[in-house]
């Protein structure tokens, strides 16, 4: 299913500005946003918040490294924020007037594994985009939009109907 971004909408303007910067590069067709804004669109109310997932191993530290270099931002005022134990990392795109405010978490697809049963804190390494949708807490949240095609993908087969 292919979706259309409206340009109108801060947080969907900052994910078709992103998906102009990483056309060419090895990030093309490999960063997708995930969960709640994928889910929101869909539903047809306003996207809120951006969360890209990244189909390399320490992919979304890396990718948050990139961008921030590409656009002229990196370690401005702790641009990115990375945060090593989970391989995430939290960004915006200062250089970027009309998206500036926009804040975009981004991870590495992953798998979890909870060593002990009762803790809330699991053990992540990289995975595949299906084990990353498998460990998602609902189907509609495990909605994949590449962002270089606008493609939704649903590897559950469950998200969508």
């Amino acid at each position: 299913m292919k979706i259309t971004l409206d340009k109108n909408n801060l947080f969907e303007l900052a994910l078709l500005k992103i998906s102009e910067i990483i056309k060419g590069t090895k990030w093309e067709n490999n960063v997708y946003a995930v969960g709640g804004s994928v889910r929101d669109k869909l539903m047809g109310k306003p996207i809120k918040d951006i969360d890209l997932a990244i189909t390399y191993p320490n992919g979304g530290v890396e990718f948050a490294n990139w961008i921030c270099k590409e656009t002229y931002c990196y370690k401005l005022e702790s641009n990115p924020c990375i945060f090593p134990k989970y391989g995430t990392a939290k960004f915006n795109i200062r250089s970027i007037e009309e998206i500036e405010r926009v804040d975009i978490e981004c991870v590495q697809t992953r798998k979890e594994q909870y060593k002990d049963e009762n803790s809330r804190n699991p053990e992540t390494v990289y995975g595949n985009i299906i084990e990353d949708a498998f460990r998602r807490d609902l189907t509609i949240n495990a909605l994949y939009l590449n962002i270089s095609s606008m493609d939704v993908i649903d590897v559950t087969n469950k998200g969508l109907y």
